[in-house]
């Protein structure tokens, strides 16, 4: 009966190193890997690695937008299996979709001729508005871009200013309003004013209201020109 008790202890005791011990990943996707900014229509390498080999066939790639547990938008299907061995590194270049998102997970699947295996980003990544219409270079097209644009209206600046459309021949104009209401993308990062009140607070503003507080934000500056003249 000791002898029983004995063989039971140490299973358990078995049991719970080996529940303690942190679990092996199959796959490591290391990048994106939380923390980065990915520019809306530029090209990332996403990369991974083998932790522990199977019969590999080949791989596949997700993103996104909700958690790390999904749900999935598929980037690529069937990749290349390349080298199965322990430690061999594989990569994607993953144009980036033309989204806006602060909370973005990537996953890799290892497709083996078994058990199938994932890597999954350990945090979560941004997709932010591409650079052209961000003039403030925030990840964001939204009042702080307009405020700069039409503080530089009707002048001959680069496109970092406003001039977003033909900055060496024109001035910025209504053109160059245009494309900035086109690329709105609404509230900005933490801090600005739009953040701080809440993004369910403020409706994203149709193209005709931007439009209007595009144009009574002239006509005051305009004043104030006229006045300090």
């Amino acid at each position: 009966m000791r002898a029983i008790r004995f063989w039971i202890c140490c299973g358990l005791i078995a049991v719970g190193l080996a529940m303690a011990r942190p679990a092996v990943a199959h796959v490591d996707l290391f990048a994106p890997n939380g923390a980065e900014v990915l520019e809306a229509g530029s090209v990332f390498t996403v990369r991974w690695e083998i932790e522990i080999a199977h019969n590999l066939q080949n791989w596949d790639l997700w993103y996104s937008t909700t958690s790390s547990n999904g749900p999935w938008i598929n980037v690529a299907n069937n990749l290349p299996p390349g080298s199965g061995a322990v430690g061999s590194r594989h990569s994607y270049d993953w144009t980036i979709p033309d989204i806006r998102s602060d909370d973005t997970w990537a996953r890799v699947r290892m497709d083996n001729s078994g058990t199938d295996y994932y890597g999954v980003s350990d945090a979560s990544f941004t997709i932010a508005a591409a650079r052209g219409s961000d003039l403030t270079n925030n990840g964001f097209v939204d009042f702080e871009d307009l405020t700069v644009l039409l503080a530089n209206w009707n002048r001959h600046v680069n496109a970092t200013r406003g001039n977003l459309v033909n900055p060496t021949t024109t001035p910025v104009n209504f053109e160059d309003l245009t494309v900035l209401l086109a690329d709105w993308t609404g509230p900005g990062p933490a801090g600005s004013p739009e953040a701080v009140l809440g993004a369910e607070e403020i409706p994203e503003p149709s193209t005709m209201l931007l439009a209007m507080i595009a144009i009574l934000s002239l006509g005051l500056l305009r004043r104030r020109r006229r006045r300090a003249a």
